[in-house]
């Protein structure tokens, strides 16, 4: 368990850094729509800080439910996401969640570090290519994983620029998806969103 530890800290550490460089390259992504910006988006935990305990607390759950989410991701990681079917069991465990629970939340964060690491090495639109390919409801759920920490008007534009294809015209936050059909956005003002 401890090799899979490293791994997944040098992934989070490499999301990180990611983050930092890529929300730091264009300074208008940094402002929110009230002006502020949550600033734990751009140090790189866009779902709170993951520990390890957290990402263990998944680790058990996944498996409870059939996958090696950890086993998926370092093969991923270690060039898997050519094959088809991690990712496509990765994406799919997305239906496995009923809350925005802490184990979501660790998800969520792992969702959103593979898009800026994995995106980063085989371009968005092959990422955006794997998203597709999943059953509407998954890709729903994948999306607004990805949309969750960061959602106003401003920030859908820019990721239809920084990230084309990721958000199709026709994607609303949060539709059919009961994690978060009813959920503020974590950086919200005190008007709701």
């Amino acid at each position: 368990m401890r090799a899979t530890h490293g791994v997944l800290a040098a992934v989070i550490a490499l999301a990180c850094c990611a983050a930092i460089y890529l929300w730091t390259r264009k300074p208008e992504t940094a402002a929110h729509v009230d002006g502020d910006r949550d600033p734990s988006l751009d140090e790189g935990h866009p779902y709170g800080q993951i520990t390890d305990a957290d990402v263990d607390r998944l680790q058990v759950f996944a498996t409870q439910n059939g996958l090696d989410l950890i086993g998926e991701l370092e093969r991923i990681y270690q060039g898997g996401y050519e094959k088809e079917d991690s990712f496509d069991r990765v994406f799919a465990f997305a239906s496995k969640f009923e809350r925005l629970d802490d184990n979501a939340r660790t998800y969520g964060h792992m969702i959103w570090s593979s898009l800026l690491n994995i995106g980063d090495v085989i371009g968005v639109p092959a990422y955006v290519v794997m998203i597709n390919r999943q059953p509407p409801e998954v890709q729903q759920r994948i999306r607004d994983f990805l949309f969750y920490p960061d959602q106003n008007p401003e920030s859908r534009a820019i990721y239809d620029e920084v990230y084309p294809g990721l958000f199709p015209k026709e994607y609303r936050f949060g539709q059919d998806n009961p994690i978060f059909a009813q959920q503020p956005s974590p950086h919200a003002g005190s008007d709701g969103g």
